[in-house]
């Protein structure tokens, strides 16, 4: 299940791991805090993070693909500190991997397609913070 993490919450966790492993002297990481904390959170008790569960949909069922990015360009900064961006496609036929053009059926594209910057998204098993989004369709005003 998705689950939306804020740059705030994920900053929390970094904070409670340096302060962990300060005071335990093993190397903590922020993702074991964030995955304790999301276990505490699903389970009602207090926790560092907040979480919110979007609603299942499906881009056959969604009637506002609106508010999905497609057509914009996303970019992310990676767990290992790389920048990366990438372009949403609605169809599968655009799609260009050596581009970083992807599809919202993609594994990437499901976890970027409703995504706001400053959003964190965990695509195969990572954490992606969204820098910006970028909409080409819409012509800056100068």
């Amino acid at each position: 299940m998705k689950t939306n993490i804020s740059y705030f919450d994920l900053s929390n966790c970094r904070i409670q791991a340096r302060i962990e492993s300060k005071q335990t002297g093993k190397t903590v990481t922020y993702t074991e805090v964030l995955e304790r904390e999301l276990k505490k959170a699903k389970r009602n008790e207090p926790s560092l993070v907040s979480i919110h569960f979007p609603a299942k949909d499906s881009e056959e069922n969604s009637p506002v693909l609106e508010n999905y990015n497609i057509g914009k360009t996303i970019i992310v900064e990676q767990e290992n500190n790389n920048i990366s961006r990438f372009t949403l496609v609605l169809n599968s036929n655009e799609i260009n991997p050596e581009l970083n053009i992807v599809s919202t059926r993609s594994t990437i594209g499901k976890a970027l397609r409703n995504a706001k910057v400053d959003d964190v998204v965990i695509v195969n098993d990572q954490l992606w913070r969204i820098i910006d989004i970028i909409d080409k369709s819409k012509k800056s005003q100068a």
